[in-house]
């Protein structure tokens, strides 16, 4: 079935106990329809939100974390800290596996 013999429908949604009607934009013409729409208080409003959004989280929230000066050392305790703490673990159960 062609889209142009189509015939439009009432698109419906209920809040609550109220129904609303959806009211469907123009189509645009065929040469118009590749490229994004960029007009439209709607669109534009959607469109700055997202980007006001995008520049807080690299703002705030994606920041570097502030790393000390021995960073080396961290990281070389944070490598080797699995393997003591396996280690610690080990020799736990052998002295607890010695005393019963």
């Amino acid at each position: 079935m062609d889209t142009e013999t189509r015939k439009t429908r009432e698109m419906t949604y209920h809040t609550g106990w109220k129904q609303h009607k959806i009211v469907p934009s123009a189509r645009p013409d065929a040469e118009d329809s590749s490229s994004a729409p960029t007009s439209g208080s709607g669109f534009m409003r959607a469109k700055s939100v997202l980007q006001r959004m995008k520049r807080l989280l690299e703002q705030q929230l994606w920041t570097p974390a502030p790393v000390p000066r021995g960073h080396r050392v961290l990281l070389a305790v944070l490598l080797a800290m699995p393997a003591a703490l396996f280690a610690l673990f080990v020799w736990a159960v052998q002295l607890l596996a010695r005393q019963s």
